[in-house]
């Protein structure tokens, strides 16, 4: 019994160590998607707007899912996330996408599925706001 408290106290005071970090970096570098583009704005345009709709309803998904504790379509709704996360340069959204995918596919550390769930969320949402902008200013 005391090493079962002791282990989930150590496991506490990571969480929370790892709760302090910032968020990874969610300032988009759009060069490579650029470079897929071959010059062309609406295509950039039409991928941004994709990527929008689709990271909304992941989230959206990934939070009923977390209620019902299926962590085998969290994980693949974190994996779908990856990719244009890596074409954005977003390393740290893109990491975070992938712990939670890691995690969900193990299912056994719930508090941490939740904790990346939320800070996932909260990346994306940052994200989600610079490629508005981005939107924005190529609109005007």
């Amino acid at each position: 019994l005391y090493h079962t408290i002791c282990a989930t106290f150590d496991e506490s005071a990571k969480l929370k160590k790892d709760v302090s970090k910032s968020p990874g970096n969610s300032q988009p570098d759009l060069s490579e998607l650029k470079r897929m583009a071959n010059g062309d704005p609406a295509f950039v345009e039409e991928m941004i707007c994709i990527f929008l709709d689709s990271s909304q309803s992941s989230v959206q998904l990934i939070d009923e899912n977390l209620k019902t504790k299926n962590y085998t379509a969290i994980a693949e709704l974190a994996h779908k996330l990856a990719p244009p996360l890596k074409y954005m340069n977003t390393t740290g959204v893109y990491n975070t996408a992938k712990e939670l995918e890691n995690l969900a596919n193990d299912g056994t550390q719930t508090e941490k599925i939740n904790h990346f769930t939320v800070r996932l969320k909260t990346e994306l949402e940052t994200l989600n706001t610079q490629l508005k902008k981005v939107l924005e200013e190529n609109t005007d």
